[in-house]
């Protein structure tokens, strides 16, 4: 379990935003670590396949399920790179988020 102060802090990162206000803070520090074309490429991706499906959502009302129907949701479209991108910028996103 994490200490308290940062176990706090956690606990109230996620139950106070949204997925697109905590995708957004954490893509600010991520813009560092890729260029710029990879960057907006990325952010287009969640713009477009991720936050019309759980932006407004609160964290912890977002299931696996929801995550699931929406990488299933490109999957059946065929497209085949934003679904794996997708899947790779959500399993980041909620890796740094617990962290």
């Amino acid at each position: 379990m994490p200490n308290g102060s940062k176990f706090w802090k956690l606990s109230y990162r996620i139950k106070e935003n949204t997925f697109e206000k905590v995708a957004k803070d954490w893509w600010d520090n991520y813009e560092s670590e890729v260029s710029e074309n990879y960057h907006n490429k990325l952010w287009r991706a969640l713009e477009l396949c991720v936050f019309p499906f759980i932006g407004k959502k609160s964290m912890v009302e977002i299931s696996r399920l929801d995550l699931i129907a929406i990488l299933q949701d490109l999957k059946e479209k065929g497209i085949r790179e934003m679904t794996l991108q997708v899947y790779i910028d959500l399993k980041v996103m909620i890796f740094i988020i617990i962290m």
